[in-house]
């Protein structure tokens, strides 16, 4: 076999904007009850969303032809929290909610993880066929839906599909949080919490986004929940799936002392 050369370069060529829209309304309720209702519209779009990502510059690879939103990109966000003070017997402990959805993050569909051994986050996309879902649904699936193998065409090797890049959305995250609280004056030196937190208190099940590459057996599937794709633990992530938003119903206990 003939050796192959490549090389890295770094330009200045990377562009972003990013366009939003924020609303909140806060109310006291009714005595002892408060709420905060948040909602965010944005839009990121970028031609990378990381200086440290490969992208294929070869033919027919402009950088205006990588344009889209960026990785991160969060069309719709809402919090809800809400927080009461008990009267009564249960007085001196409060419970708080805090409601969060989102929907999902965007997707870019590759014919294959890696390309002569390197992987690449922009190559190389299918076409997409026309008139043909996107989506399936699939009780079987996680999520109850996949990507319809059938509505993207595999093209020719080494060359840019028609596909845009992050041009799919993937799945969306909802999850109520509750704790309870109280708080003990501890004579003049300070005061002592105790709360008890239940995240995703109704264990709602929030999947990962499908695997996207279109050689794997798991195409178009989630292949974990969603904390395991937001923070794996390992270097590379930096973030313990147990913090992570999207995993099963977990309860703690904290004790805090305030001086």
């Amino acid at each position: 076999s003939s050796p192959t050369a490549w090389v890295a370069l770094t330009t200045n060529h990377g562009a972003s904007d990013y366009h939003s829209f924020v609303a909140q309304y806060r109310r006291r309720v009714a005595r002892g009850l408060e709420g905060i209702f948040s909602y965010t519209w944005s839009h990121s779009l970028d031609n990378d969303s990381s200086d440290s990502f490969l992208v294929w510059a070869g033919e027919g690879a402009e950088a205006a032809r990588d344009r889209g939103s960026s990785d991160f990109d969060l069309r719709h966000s809402l919090t809800a929290s809400l927080s009461y003070a008990l009267p009564g017997l249960a007085k001196g402990w409060s419970v708080d909610g805090i409601f969060r959805a989102r929907t999902g993050f965007p997707i870019t569909v590759l014919q294959a993880e890696q390309y002569m051994g390197i992987s690449f986050m922009n190559a190389f996309r299918p076409d997409l066929i026309p008139n043909v879902p996107v989506w399936l649904p699939d009780d079987a699936a996680p999520g109850d839906r996949r990507l319809n193998p059938q509505a993207f065409a595999r093209g020719a090797t080494g060359q840019q599909g028609n596909l845009g890049r992050n041009a799919l959305s993937g799945f969306g995250m909802s999850q109520l949080d509750v704790a309870v609280r109280r708080e003990f004056r501890v004579a003049d030196r300070g005061v002592l919490e105790l709360r008890l937190e239940a995240f995703n208190a109704f264990n709602r099940a929030n999947f990962a986004d499908p695997v996207k590459y279109q050689n794997s057996p798991f195409f178009g599937q989630s292949g974990s929940m969603l904390n395991l794709m937001l923070g794996t633990g390992s270097s590379g992530s930096g973030l313990a799936p147990l913090l992570e938003s999207g995993g099963a119903r977990s309860v703690e206990a904290v004790l805090r002392f305030r001086f």
